[in-house]
């Protein structure tokens, strides 16, 4: 038998400190037992969380939220990526800094506008996108999705 999807380690990166403790919580009831949770807000939290990612072999669900992680990444880059920061750049900026090899990322973000260029497929990377307004619900069935897709390539 093939691993189960709550085997799958899964990435959430975000700023808002409820949010964070929502999914955390969410994940932790539905017995996940591999999760990262890294707050955009503050640099330590990060930095910790990617170096962490750094050291994973197996793919992952990574959720993001999507201008706070461009802001970050701009931050951590130099100066002028904060002056062509556009969104096709923060997947490749999660590529670069060690998300393995076949992950599935989820949009999770208030820019609507960004939302839906990633559902209809302008821009490119995310496996699935999902407006906050949707709620916790939807996002974790995104999860538990994404995750079965990956659980499914490794069996």
């Amino acid at each position: 038998m093939g691993p189960e999807i709550r085997d799958i380690r899964v990435l959430y990166i975000e700023d808002d400190v409820d949010a964070l403790r929502l999914m955390s919580d969410a994940l932790r009831r539905e017995g996940w037992r591999h999760y990262d949770i890294i707050d955009t807000s503050e640099p330590a939290s990060m930095n910790t969380g990617l170096a962490r990612l750094g050291t994973a072999d197996d793919p992952v669900v990574c959720v993001v939220d999507g201008h706070n992680a461009l802001r970050f990444a701009a931050t951590a880059g130099s100066p002028s990526m904060a002056l062509d920061l556009k969104p096709p750049f923060l997947v490749q900026w999660l590529w670069a800094i060690g998300l393995p090899p076949g992950s599935r990322l989820i949009l999770f973000s208030n820019d609507e506008d960004m939302v839906a260029d990633a559902q209809h497929g302008s821009l490119p990377g995310f496996a699935a996108a999902l407006t906050k307004g949707r709620g916790l619900g939807e996002l974790m069935a995104l999860v538990r999705r994404e995750a079965a897709i990956l659980a499914a390539r490794r069996a």
